[in-house]
């Protein structure tokens, strides 16, 4: 009612059992479940999104879909992400075959609640190979925390460039600009930044106007195989 676009709840394996133990505590997967049908029964306009959002790790690529599934049967939609070492600095959770892309891009053509962008999925097994090039963090997207401080990214927050309640418009854009032009990482290929580079590609582009301009509400109890236009998700 306060008007709230979407929510997320990460959920990473579709064994209870599994997921309690990845976040130290029993119940998680239970709670994380009944608040993803509390939030999507407390719609109230068709564009409010709720997601379930899972990371890719080593251990969870046959849980994908079963989770897909879940949501859709929950009235929700479904994103994934990579895991990435940025921001542990270790590989130990990141998905080994490097194998995956084409397989998630076959599952986002079977359902329609899986939401991720077909060219961001179909860069999974570039990223898993040495990272990404290329990154528009800082004029693209950026990061604002809850002090109004202002990073290129989620990853740069302990590095602020500029404070929304303190800084005019021009000086936030042109530090945001100038610390864009010294980035040069490849470290992460997360939703927030995939899901909106893949819009500066003309083919990108192209596979999200259905996303984009169609909105069919809540997807409840959709079955795979029969796509239609949902709109897209784009988190700053």
């Amino acid at each position: 009612a306060a008007g709230l676009w979407g929510v997320s709840v990460s959920i990473d394996y579709a064994d209870p059992a599994r997921h309690d133990q990845a976040r130290g505590m029993d119940g998680a997967w239970e709670q994380a479940w009944r608040a993803v049908g509390m939030l999507s029964a407390a719609r109230l306009h068709k564009h409010q999104r709720v997601n379930v959002i899972a990371v890719l790790l080593h251990d969870n690529i046959d849980d994908i879909e079963p989770l897909i599934a879940m949501a859709a049967k929950r009235g929700a939609y479904f994103m994934v992400q990579p895991y990435s070492r940025q921001k542990t600095g270790s590989s130990r959770f990141q998905h080994n075959d490097g194998k995956v892309s084409d397989r998630l891009v076959a599952l986002r053509r079977r359902w329609e609640n899986f939401l991720s962008n077909p060219l961001y999925l179909s860069r999974f097994d570039e990223y898993f190979a040495g990272g990404i090039e290329g990154c528009r963090a800082g004029r693209a997207f950026f990061n604002i925390d809850s002090t109004g401080d202002i990073a290129i990214c989620v990853d740069n927050k302990d590095k602020p460039v500029a404070n929304l309640y303190k800084d005019p418009p021009a000086t936030i854009r042109n530090h945001l600009r100038a610390a864009s032009k010294r980035n040069n990482c490849d470290k992460c290929w997360y939703n927030c930044r995939g899901e909106v580079e893949s819009l500066y590609r003309p083919v990108g582009l192209m596979q999200s106007l259905p996303t984009l301009f169609f909105d069919r509400g809540r997807p409840d109890n959709c079955d795979p195989g029969r796509k239609v236009g949902l709109k897209s998700e784009v988190n700053l």
